[in-house]
């Protein structure tokens, strides 16, 4: 027996198809312009009528890109007024927010409200704000915090002065992600000399504040030793210091040792392994990223013997790879199912190489799941690559091989057959992506390499036999992910049935 909807529900499933994309996306940066047009829309059905009033508004305020949208809600108080910008200022900043006069009983009702719906802010501002605002907000019994539902806070360029005020007004225990941009000050001066706006401090105070972090993005700190009270954050599950660009040792990855939870650190590549002793802990991290190259994995592994990695992210040239093959060959222990990795290029120098021999140092690793390879250089990938790689990653699921460029001179690429053996090898492969490909195993019917974006419909003689197919439905999946579109004429389903019914089963995910 089905449960009719409720009134609130029929009205939260017409709201979703209302709006477009919130432009939010897994990591909550904000697409102005969709934002924008999401409001607008929202205001409107909130204007239509008295039952859209309530369920519209909740979703205006659910994500607030900046921080104009809640002052404006104390026009008695809060005022834009004329002012003399700093030198540094930019030129149409003649403006600046503040308080001017008291907080009505109808304007704190209304600000409570609204920002009880509000789930994810960003601190920007188009005026400056006078910190004296951030003063009287906090004497002003607007609540404490201020977004008591509050999970995701940005602290982001171009961001107002005395954002740190702002951010511990807003924060509270809901809290669970955190990025910081310019919150943390860039003064290079040694750390007992540090202007007190210093990360030390401000960390300190969201670890009392928001005691639930689970995730936290720093992305401008001098010195490793300014972020040591992170380690009071024991809810943390991702940690991202990879674009700080500072050099650390072990000292800092001590300090983290707290953190039980942690399963997911993005560091720069930029370990100090000269000297370095071990480091025990840190057993629940899963998930490395290393950005700005890889030289450093070797030594870092090396520096934390209980890590148990199961995906490891980074980038790196062809020719380093061996070295960190060799490093994750040397610690089975670790148990890597996900390998991603960026490979720019150096000096202009063209590798053409088979794509089987440039990830032969990996092969050793038999656990693999997923394997991503995004390369600045021509990627040579044909059936005996696909063969090598199906024979030495039996478990593996997905298999991304992109090339950013768009030469499609002298590329070899994988055909139907060798998907289809590459599907027999691997039965629990189910996502498969190359950026060229030539739809046909007959050298005398060859099309011309394409992007598989641009793939139209081709009639081939291909016949692949029943004893081939392992699969239907993943061989179906996986041809229509690379070749798109195939027509196949005069097909005997009698002799090939397994193939024509996933030639059927690609015209019906077309179609869909």
């Amino acid at each position: 027996m089905h449960v009719a909807l409720q009134n609130g529900d029929i009205l939260d499933e017409i709201l979703e198809h209302l709006i477009p994309s919130s432009g939010y996306s897994a990591g909550h940066y904000c697409d102005c312009k969709s934002n924008e047009e999401a409001q607008k829309t929202l205001h409107s059905a909130a204007l239509t009528c008295k039952a859209f009033s309530e369920p519209a508004l909740q979703r205006m305020w659910t994500h607030i890109s900046t921080l104009d949208c809640l002052l404006a809600l104390l026009p008695s108080s809060a005022k834009l007024v004329k002012c003399d910008p700093p030198p540094e200022a930019p030129q149409n900043e003649d403006t600046i927010w503040k308080m001017d006069g008291p907080i009505t009983d109808a304007e704190r009702a209304c600000f409570v409200r609204y920002a009880r719906h509000i789930r994810t802010i960003h601190l920007r501002a188009t005026p400056r704000i006078d910190p004296t605002v951030f003063r009287r907000l906090a004497h002003a019994h607007l609540g404490s915090p201020l977004t008591p539902q509050l999970r995701a806070l940005y602290a982001e360029y171009g961001c107002p002065l005395y954002q740190g005020m702002a951010a511990a007004l807003l924060s509270g225990p809901r809290l669970r992600m955190l990025s910081c941009a310019e919150v943390i000050d860039t003064d290079d001066r040694p750390p007992p000399h540090r202007h007190p706006r210093a990360p030390r401090t401000l960390i300190a105070a969201f670890a009392a504040s928001a005691p639930h972090i689970e995730s936290l993005q720093v992305y401008q700190c001098p010195h490793p030793s300014l972020l040591e009270p992170i380690g009071a954050m024991r809810g943390l599950r991702r940690l991202d210091v990879g674009m700080t660009g500072f050099s650390f040792g072990v000292d800092f990855l001590k300090s983290l040792t707290r953190l039980d939870r942690l399963e997911e650190l993005v560091l720069p590549n930029k370990f100090i392994a000269q000297g370095a002793l071990r480091c025990s802990g840190l057993k629940s991290v899963k998930k490395l990223t290393i950005l700005g190259g890889a030289l450093t994995i070797p030594a870092l592994l090396a520096a934390l013997p209980d890590v148990r990695l199961t995906e490891l992210q980074s980038s790196m040239f062809f020719e380093d790879v061996p070295q960190l093959a060799a490093a994750l060959s040397a610690c089975p222990e670790r148990c890597l199912e996900t390998i991603s990795l960026d490979c720019p290029l150096r000096r202009q120098v063209v590798v053409r190489k088979p794509v089987s021999a440039l990830l032969a140092p990996f092969f050793a690793l038999q656990g693999i799941r997923r394997f991503r390879l995004g390369s600045w250089q021509p990627l040579v990938i044909g059936n005996e690559d696909l063969q090598m790689i199906g024979d030495a990653w039996p478990k593996l699921e997905e298999l991304r091989l992109w090339c950013y460029t768009n030469e499609r001179h002298e590329i070899v690429a994988p055909t139907i057959e060798g998907i289809v053996e590459l599907a027999r090898a691997c039965p629990g492969l189910d996502d498969v992506y190359f950026s060229t490909v030539i739809p046909d195993m007959d050298p005398g019917n060859l099309v011309p390499p394409l992007p598989t974006e641009e793939i139209q419909k081709h009639t081939l003689r291909v016949r692949i036999p029943d004893q081939l197919i392992r699969d239907v439905g993943q061989v179906t999946r996986l041809l229509h992910s690379v070749f798109g579109k195939l027509h196949i004429p005069e097909l005997d389903r009698e002799r090939f049935g397994k193939w024509g019914a996933v030639l059927d089963g690609m015209v019906r995910m077309q179609g869909s």
